[in-house]
């Protein structure tokens, strides 16, 4: 892992992902860019001639100052491991973001959210579902409030499909995911067909790994209803699931449920 890309915009979601950069960018020695977007200065008529309200240096100099007060939180023993790369730009957030990922790939995106709730509304929706479709990169989604922990609990959600088991092996490549049990969670209605469907692909999954791997089955009698969501919820707090793991650009049944208007309603 090379570089850990951290957009900020001074809010307490974005300081959780900041927090969550610094560290790991210091257990891997890794580069950390911090990227602030902000609108360009507007202007007003003053009668005579159109005048900035605030201009492109007095807000600079402001964005500025706030990146280098967050630079000063970053303990002074990571600043040994880390590179630190601030910088401001000015436009739209999505189209720069977009723009600094193309130009300079990260290894890895680390973004806040406004919620808690790891199913929250925010995490297909505003910025992170307008970035999805061009991510390259995995991107870290870190709810709002979260303190760094060492991670020990990952789900992921599989239909036993050909490329669920390149999640959990890219799970496995990163270092600071060294001691996580990760906890693959399948859904099906407890039908007998679904038993043997899971069984099969349980066999498969299980030919590639020789670590910590779980696998469970949640039955339910419609997977794509709100019974799913309090499923989920009840089995990562039994699980003490720290991460949840999603394909991003997967079309079944995990990338639905994740879009469905009942998850963009949870609360938690």
């Amino acid at each position: 892992m090379h570089t850990i890309l951290v957009p900020i915009d001074f809010s307490e979601a974005a300081y959780s992902a900041f927090q969550y950069g610094v560290h790991l960018a210091n257990l891997v020695y890794a580069r950390l860019k911090l990227i602030h977007v902000t609108p360009v200065p507007v202007t007003e008529s003053s009668g005579i001639a159109p005048s900035p309200t605030t201009t492109y240096e007095e807000t600079l100099a402001e964005k500025t100052r706030l990146m280098d007060e967050w630079e000063r939180k970053i303990p002074i023993q990571f600043r040994r491991n880390i590179e630190i790369l601030p910088q401001v730009v000015f436009g739209n957030v999505e189209e720069e973001l977009i723009k600094h990922m193309k130009s300079s790939p990260p290894s890895l995106l680390v973004m806040g959210t406004k919620k808690r709730s790891m199913l929250s509304n925010f995490l297909f929706g505003g910025i992170i579902r307008e970035l999805l479709p061009d991510l390259t990169c995995p991107l870290l989604i870190v709810p709002c409030g979260t303190k760094y922990k060492t991670i020990n609990h990952i789900s992921f959600g599989t239909n036993f499909q050909d490329q669920d088991h390149l999640v959990v092996e890219r799970l496995m490549d990163f270092p600071f995911l060294t001691e996580a049990t990760i906890h693959c969670v399948h859904v099906g209605n407890g039908g007998s067909a679904a038993k043997e469907d899971f069984s099969n692909g349980l066999e498969k999954l299980k030919e590639k790994f020789n670590r910590d791997v779980m696998f469970h089955t949640l039955a339910v009698e419609e997977p794509n209803k709100k019974m799913v969501v309090q499923e989920l919820l009840s089995f990562s707090q039994e699980h003490k699931i720290q991460m949840m793991a999603l394909l991003a650009h997967s079309r079944g049944f995990w990338g639905k449920l994740f879009q469905d208007s009942v998850v963009n309603k949870m609360q938690q």
